[in-house]
């Protein structure tokens, strides 16, 4: 070897050794025993031996070979164990290592920016939550490797290593180089703007990326996953808008999860910490992962509610979207007006529930919701007593007692999709009551059921929003007359929602209300039909019921309206109304007894009963 310094290196000898016969590993062994005792006497000589471990380093290398490599490393070990010093070139440099192979410099005041950026949101987030990121995401020391970290988040440094890592076709060092040079490329082709580059910005619908990650890693099923629910059920969740939090999640939670085995995947902090922004307050991510698991195919819940994790198989989420498919129209329409009916029952108006034709509504001098399949049968109805002849209906008589409820279509059509899931639901779950098979098809749909339920009342109650009256569409319930989504599960708030709209949309009479007396003069007894021989007398019965027929008035809640204008007309000496027994009143009070020996009673008031045998002039 000579006298002066001497360095000796020897890369990945197992893959060598591995491709000799039993004597000749023994020879090797041998000679690789004796030159390092030689070494090891020598100060100025080094020897260098790199072992891949049980990295199957070269893809290439055949099945035999492969399996030969393993007890090939364990006699090296052997070997080596006691004569030397085992020495990770890499070890908790890793971060340095990527950004120095990757980037010509990187700007220390901009790590520096994004390290204070990300702490302060992680304190923000702590006083508002917390409980919603890992305890060390808070310590100064995290701080710190954010900056020595940059431009990646230390979080997908250490899936990189940790989880990944470990998989034999990852290549540790070689495979993560790889994979951040081509997240890096995703990021600066799409040119998007991001102060720290997490798990939820790989771009799974890059060839590229999907090769190294599914292909290279033997995780190709997962391309159903990718393509259902991360390019698919994801990216609708966020409206198609790049980098949405659906998005970054479901990406987030793959890569966590392409390990296979019992622990990968992550719960909500570590799925916070993975992809939370600094524009965000926090509850971002958990809120997303609660709708992506409630819509993906391929997403299981970990045991002891520790999180989630994407699988190849597809979950109960998929068998209910097919069996949806199935479920005939007509039994989905059923649930949805079932459902409908029962939230607008209530006592503040007499429900007429689906009518077909105008005369299905009855003839009520009281008020009345009709609840109908559209909007043209609403109009029908609130316009019309009887179509039978429909080039000569019969006009509704009391227009100002009814009032009608449809859907829109758009919304109509969602709730018909929701109950045809829920009914789909209810099937899988008969079918897998039973069985061993469907233990955890069970197990899915305790979960999953109160969300499909819930999901189902919700838009079946916000899909009937259009209010319809005699002269055509009312108006629509925005945000504001719609009740809490709680409220709306508890109890029938329908008939409460309609009225709260109507009132203050103007359209009904509020208790105290009446009808300004000269328009209750013009419109309503001007149009009520007087007696024979008195021109200018009219029954009250008459006249409440042209209350309720005159156009361009308000619904009448009750008889109290008409009382309440009449009394109005009368203090203003606009009217003078006769009772049964003859006691006619004015302004002033009454006048009555026998003729020729009435006589008057001053301030003397008037109880109406709006009978035939009362009568108004």
């Amino acid at each position: 070897l000579g006298d002066e310094p001497t360095l000796i290196l020897l890369d990945e000898l197992v893959i060598y050794m591995a491709g000799l016969s039993a004597t000749g590993q023994g020879n090797f062994m041998s000679f690789l025993g004796k030159l390092i005792s030689v070494i090891s006497k020598r100060k100025q000589a080094v020897l260098v031996i790199t072992d891949p471990g049980q990295q199957a380093a070269y893809s290439g290398i055949s099945g035999q070979i492969a399996a030969a490599i393993g007890p090939a490393a364990v006699k090296l070990e052997d070997i080596l164990g006691r004569k030397m010093t085992d020495f990770d070139p890499v070890g908790k440099q890793a971060a340095k290592v990527i950004a120095r192979r990757l980037f010509e410099k990187i700007d220390p005041g901009a790590a520096a920016r994004a390290s204070a950026s990300y702490h302060q949101l992680y304190e923000r987030v702590r006083e508002a939550h917390p409980n919603l990121l890992p305890a060390l995401a808070l310590s100064p020391d995290y701080a710190k490797r954010i900056e020595e970290c940059y431009p990646f988040h230390p979080r997908l440094i250490d899936t990189a290593k940790e989880r990944l890592g470990p998989l034999p076709e990852f290549q540790r060092s070689r495979g993560v180089l790889r994979l951040f040079a081509r997240i890096i490329r995703e990021v600066w082709n799409n040119r998007r703007n991001i102060e720290l580059v997490t798990a939820g910005d790989i771009n799974w619908g890059s060839k590229n990326i999907r090769d190294d990650l599914l292909q290279r890693l033997k995780r190709d099923e997962f391309g159903a996953a990718v393509d259902a629910d991360i390019e698919g059920k994801a990216s609708q969740l966020d409206d198609g808008q790049p980098g949405g939090i659906h998005y970054r999640v479901a990406s987030a939670l793959l890569l966590e999860s392409l390990p296979r085995n019992e622990h990968s995947g992550l719960d909500s902090a570590e799925l916070t910490l993975a992809v939370l922004r600094t524009s965000e307050s926090g509850e971002e991510p958990t809120h997303a992962l609660d709708r992506l698991v409630g819509a993906c195919w391929h997403t299981y819940p970990l045991g002891a509610n520790r999180g989630w994790q994407f699988r190849f198989e597809p979950n109960v989420i998929k068998q209910i979207e097919q069996c949806a498919a199935t479920v005939d129209p007509s039994d989905a329409k059923d649930r949805v007006l079932s459902e409908a009916q029962s939230y607008f029952a209530g006592p503040l108006f007499s429900l007429a529930s689906w009518p077909e034709k105008a005369r299905d509504v009855q003839k009520l001098p009281s008020l009345q919701l009709a609840l109908c399949a559209n909007q043209a049968i609403a109009t029908n109805v609130c316009q019309n007593e009887d179509d039978t002849d429909p080039a000569a209906p019969l006009p509704r008589r009391f227009r100002n007692a009814i009032v009608a409820v449809a859907p829109n279509p758009d919304g109509l059509q969602g709730a018909l999709e929701k109950a045809r899931r829920m009914i789909a639901a209810e099937q899988i779950k008969r079918e897998a009551r039973h069985s061993e098979s469907g233990s955890l098809v069970r197990d899915q749909l305790v979960r999953l059921e109160p969300s499909i339920v819930r999901e189902f009342k919700l838009q079946t109650c916000r899909a009937f929003d259009t209010v319809v009256r005699a002269d055509g569409v009312a108006g629509r319930f925005d945000e504001q007359y719609q009740v809490p989504d709680e409220d709306i599960l508890s109890k029938p708030q329908g008939q409460k929602c309609l009225k709260h709209f109507l009132e203050d949309k103007e359209m009904i009479y509020k208790p105290g209300q009446g009808l300004d007396p000269d328009r209750f003069l013009k419109d309503v007894l001007g149009g009520t039909t007087p007696l024979p021989d008195q021109p200018d007398v009219f029954r009250l019965s008459d006249v409440n019921e042209r209350f309720l027929s005159a156009p361009k008035l308000r619904l009448v809640p009750d008889v109290s309206i008409v009382k309440q204008t009449i009394q109005k007309a009368l203090d203003q000496g606009k009217v003078a109304v006769r009772t049964a027994d003859g006691t006619a009143y004015d302004k002033e009070g009454s006048v009555s007894g026998p003729a020729g020996h009435r006589r008057r009673i001053a301030g003397d008031s008037i109880s109406l009963g709006l009978r035939p045998d009362e009568q108004i002039a």
